[in-house]
């Protein structure tokens, strides 16, 4: 993404359009809206000083901008731009020999930098009384362009990417334009992988630390996230700290926010699409993540993507999108019990943050400053609050099997909300969660106002290099009092025709969604009834793998799968009106998903169940099934409780 700052010009939206034009997103901000921290934690790819009619000491945020970002951004100056680029720079900014205004003349240049490919004379539109002094210009600068009347047309630095033009490149009767705005972009962007090659350092801490304890410490960082495979098997291998947010997005009905500054030009979907498109990363280290978002994605906002209106309340009301970006991640290689150090070194030194980092596993390991206190405190005192009494909720299932019946669907999932008051802190919860119920897919989000407890043990998407995967889980059985009672339990999902059935119209579904944005023939069911045992439940589960199609991203792929069959039903859309019908308020987090996506387009995410969210001193959780013709109605509101009971122990 592209910065502009506008000081109050006519033709900013001229020269927005180029932009466009040549494939680059890029957002306008006025001079008096945005900041030079805002700008900092954008992370634009390169800043464009616009015309204006100001003078170039009254255009002070640009004048800011010029001297903070300079060697570390790439600028380009149009006009009054250009001229706050000489006067910065120690240059005089004088009146020319007269005024310029619309008036086309020919210029000649030194055919490099801006300049590069284009002809040596070509025409170009001014506007502006005052120019650059030649003579003033620092040895550091280079002109790069004259015009014929000896005004100073372009200006550069000799050894950092800023460039400054007189003229319009955006006018109608200025030639080559667009080439030289292309030129502009491609040395930003060289010049950004340049850069982030070299400031990127991976480094493995000499002694291992788990980094469940390391998150102990890092959590009372603001937006520091925690996703955690404390289940290490072929699934949960890797667990990931973020830290050092440099850009959050933010969507929240009609409402799309980048680092809490509305964005009215773009949305929350396009501006995602367009960034992962201009800055592609590489990762050759072997670890699932060295650069990206983590966050999350409500069912509600799927349910929207998917034009399924709701008229439920959300009790919750939390943003139903959230991606964070993050200068920094601890990554767990929870098999190998390695701990990797990430610094990118946009928040700052990537060499500072990775030596302080350090330190701070030093001081945890020596000082044990990890964990809580020894000892068991006594329980707490939960109080629960469903929003369907049993009755109802087996009533809802009765209309959702005559739904069934009547042909509208074959299969859809039903849901009750918990809502419950606990004086437990969340923290708290998340690691009792993990140790009496571990997962491979769980994680801790404290976004400030709201927590996030996870402890899912189901896959949604998963892509690696192009190669997708999805993990649905349908049918649960509680955990055996002994060897023989667990025996039989496992026996009787794995026989069970009404969960095989479940489980294969999900199947189905999923490689039906998959199909939409992968190659042809690639899509294919790899296992398909597998029982896996948890702590307190086993789970019936297949596994679906594809290969994405070319010219697709992981923006293609959520957009042909979310939210995930396992958790709506078949058919998806008629689906999701039954459950808006027949469920008591909107699901808003609960079967949407958390994880993260990478720069070098992959990504891990799961599907939200065995969940909390933490708001205004309560929890808000859900626990549901999915329901077939053959679901036994007493069976479907236990198997609920059954799947609620680590949770609600864990708030004790």
């Amino acid at each position: 993404m592209y910065l502009m700052i506008d000081n109050y010009d006519s033709f900013v939206y001229n020269l927005k359009a180029y932009f466009q034009e040549l494939g680059r997103e890029i957002l306008v901000k006025r001079c008096d809206e945005i900041t030079l921290d805002e700008i900092e934690r954008m992370h634009p790819e390169g800043i464009v000083l616009s015309p204006g009619p100001k003078r170039p000491w009254d255009a002070k945020l640009c004048m800011e901008a010029a001297e903070r970002f300079q060697g570390e951004i790439p600028i380009l100056g149009v006009c009054l731009g250009h001229q706050v680029l000489g006067h910065s720079c120690g240059a005089t900014v004088k009146k020319g020999k007269k005024p310029m205004h619309g008036k086309v003349t020919e210029i000649h240049h030194n055919g490099t930098g801006l300049f590069a490919g284009l002809p040596e004379h070509f025409r170009v539109t001014r506007y502006h009384s005052l120019i650059v002094e030649k003579d003033s210009i620092p040895e550091e600068y280079q002109i790069d362009a004259m015009a014929e009347d000896g005004a100073v047309m372009a200006l550069s630095h000799k050894t950092t990417p800023l460039y400054g033009v007189q003229f319009h490149p955006e006018a109608v009767l200025t030639e080559y334009g667009y080439e030289l705005l292309e030129n502009f972009c491609r040395l930003a962007e060289e010049w950004q992988k340049q850069t982030g090659s070299t400031k990127r350092i991976v480094k493995k801490l000499e002694e291992y630390l788990p980094a469940s304890e390391l998150f102990r410490y890092f959590q009372k960082e603001a937006d520091c996230v925690f996703l955690d495979s404390s289940l290490v098997n072929q699934l949960g291998r890797y667990s990931i700290i973020g830290r050092k947010p440099y850009q959050k997005l933010i969507r929240d009905g009609e409402r799309f926010t980048i680092n809490g500054v509305p964005q009215k030009e773009t949305t929350f979907e396009e501006y995602l699409r367009s960034y992962l498109n201009s800055h592609v990363d590489k990762n050759d280290t072997g670890l699932p993540v060295v650069s990206g978002a983590i966050g999350y994605f409500s069912y509600d906002y799927g349910r929207e993507r998917q034009q399924v209106t709701s008229a439920n309340q959300d009790i919750v009301s939390i943003p139903e999108a959230v991606l964070t970006f993050y200068d920094s991640f601890l990554v767990e290689d929870c098999q190998k019990k390695e701990i990797y150090l990430i610094a990118n070194g946009i928040t700052e030194s990537a060499e500072k943050l990775i030596k302080e980092t350090e330190e701070i596993c030093n001081r945890i390991r020596n000082k044990k400053i990890a964990g809580r206190e020894a000892g068991h405190p006594e329980k707490n005192e939960i109080a629960v609050f469903p929003n369907f009494e049993k009755e109802e909720y087996k009533q809802a299932v009765a209309d959702m099997i005559e739904y069934i019946i009547e042909g509208d669907i074959y299969i859809a999932n039903m849901t009750q909300q918990l809502t419950i008051e606990s004086q437990k802190a969340p923290l708290d919860v998340f690691y009792d969660l993990r140790e009496a119920n571990p997962s491979p897919f769980g994680g801790y989000l404290d976004y400030g106002e709201y927590q996030i407890v996870c402890a899912s043990p189901e896959r949604f998407l998963k892509m690696k290099d192009h190669k997708v995967n999805t993990r649905p889980i349908k049918g649960t059985r509680k955990r055996g009092e002994t060897p023989e009672e667990d025996q039989k339990m496992r026996e009787e999902l794995q026989n069970s025709g009404k969960d095989q059935s479940e489980l294969l119209m999900i199947v189905d579904l999923e490689r039906n969604d998959l199909n939409r944005v992968c190659k042809p023939g690639s899509v294919k069911v790899t296992e398909l009834f597998t029982v896996e045992e948890y702590a307190t439940v086993f789970h019936l589960v297949s596994d679906i793998e594809g290969e994405l199609q070319d010219g697709k991203n992981v923006c293609d792929l959520l957009e042909a799968t979310f939210p995930g069959g396992s958790i709506t039903g078949a058919p998806k859309y008629r689906a999701m009106e039954i459950i808006d019908e027949l469920e008591h308020g909107k699901r808003n987090l609960y079967t949407g998903s958390i994880g993260y996506l990478t720069l070098d387009g992959a990504c891990d995410f799961n599907i939200v169940i065995r969940t909390a969210v933490h708001k205004d001193g309560k929890y808000y959780l859900g626990a549901g099934g999915g329901i077939t013709a053959e679901s036994d109605l007493e069976f479907e509101y236990e198997e609920t409780l059954q799947k609620a009971k680590a949770l609600l122990e864990a708030l004790r």
